[in-house]
């Protein structure tokens, strides 16, 4: 049985302030881990955008709106 990759082995090219942006997430075993991982990438500001963001998109589906 193979363990989930450590979340504190990301790439230093991934880490948050480095010059790759958060943008992608990195690959992970599974579609989890693979968001997982991006998110724990993030700065807890980045983290509270994206979150903002899927508030967002709610408000606008309730309230018939697209994109």
């Amino acid at each position: 049985m193979s363990h989930p990759p450590d979340p504190r082995a990301i790439d230093e090219a991934d880490a948050p302030g480095s010059d790759s942006e958060a943008s992608e997430p990195p690959v992970g075993e599974g579609e989890d881990d693979h968001v997982i991982l991006w998110m724990l990438s993030l700065t807890p500001t980045q983290r509270l955008e994206v979150a903002q963001g899927f508030v967002d998109s709610v408000r606008m589906l309730r309230d018939g709106l697209r994109s």
